[in-house]
Order: C-alpha cells, then structure tokens, then sequence
C-alpha cells in the first residue's frame, strides 16, 4: 500500500504517500524537503480552538478536508477567509520551521469516511441524504519562505504540543501550496 507520490516546485518538494488504510482510518505520510537558501515555515500546526489555559488546541492528525463533485482535499494550509464572510480575525495555522537543505516530516491519521471540515465551514441543517462515495484524494501543504529579517517577525505561542511559532497577522494570498495526488480513491461522507 505504500504508494509515494511527488510533487516538485522550484527548490520546494513535497511527497505523500499512504501507508495504511483500515475502515475508519487513512495513515498518510508526507515529506517536505527545503532546498532553497532561505528557511520556509509550514502552516501544518492547525487547531481547533483556543483553550482558557491560554494554548492553542492544535494536534498533529488535525487537517482541513474539502470536497466538490470531482476530488477530494486533505491539506495543512491557511483557508481564506469566504468573501461572504465576517470575522474578529482570520485562522492562521501556526508553523513548522524547515531550515535551508532540511526536510520534514509527518504521519498523520484520518478518521474515513472523509467530511468537509474547515474553520469557516457554515451549518447547514440537517442533510436529507447522506451517504458514502469514492473521491480522488489530493494533499496539500502551505507553507511561505523568509528572509532571516522575516525569521524575528515569529512568536512562540503555547499549543497542545508544547511550544510552536506564529505569524499574525498573515495574508492568506502570500502562502505557496503544493499539492500531490492523486493518492488513492477515499471514501468521503456526502450530504445532499
């Protein structure tokens, strides 16, 4: 089952590669591998809220998870804000730091079958229909490069994990993605 697939951009590569699925959960594997002069930030520490002890609950297996009628996405990256929306401020993952000719990389559990889930995803009532489909399954990762001037504008905050990096605020239009796959057919939960 171990299939790797790559994608390369510029200096910048990304792998992806399944390394185990059951009924309930994919097991993906990426590598992302820095070979420009500059240090590049991944926006992979996603969370799901911000506790009162005052840290960020982020968890490595957290992942965004987009669909349409053609593919599914599962990606670690900054999600815009929608057009037709308003918020006291936008979520902002916090960052990996992947130095210049370094790689990183992570395996991350998925619960099956997929279900859109982003930060800004909108209730919509109870669905009439659901079901289970097969959808190509893509990856992506965003991430942004700097300058050593750039490196200082970083905060530490308090996460779930223990100390991570934070850029804020950020413009969602300055971060560069990679996207790998297909990576398999995956089942995803489609509401009608």
């Amino acid at each position: 089952m171990h299939r790797t697939l790559r994608v390369d951009s510029g200096p910048f590569t990304l792998e992806a590669s399944i390394v185990d699925q059951s009924e309930s959960t994919l097991i993906m594997q990426y590598v992302f591998k820095n070979d420009s002069p500059q240090n590049a930030y991944l926006f992979n520490k996603l969370y799901k809220g911000w506790e009162e002890q005052g840290f960020y609950s982020t968890g490595r297996d957290i992942v965004y998870v987009e669909m349409d009628a053609t593919q599914a996405v599962v990606s670690k990256k900054i999600i815009p804000v929608p057009p037709d929306m308003e918020v006291e401020k936008p979520v902002i993952p916090c960052v990996t730091l992947v130095r210049a000719g370094e790689k990183f990389e992570e395996t991350i559990s998925i619960n099956l079958p997929l279900k859109t889930w982003t930060p800004y995803l909108r209730s919509r009532g109870a669905a009439a229909r659901e079901f289970v489909a097969a959808l190509p399954l893509w990856f992506e990762l965003g991430f942004f490069t700097t300058t050593k001037e750039g490196d200082a504008l970083a905060k530490t905050v308090r996460t779930a994990d223990g100390p991570a990096l934070y850029f804020y605020p950020f413009s969602a239009s300055r971060q560069r993605i990679l996207r790998v796959g297909p990576l398999l057919d995956a089942p995803v939960l489609i509401q009608e």
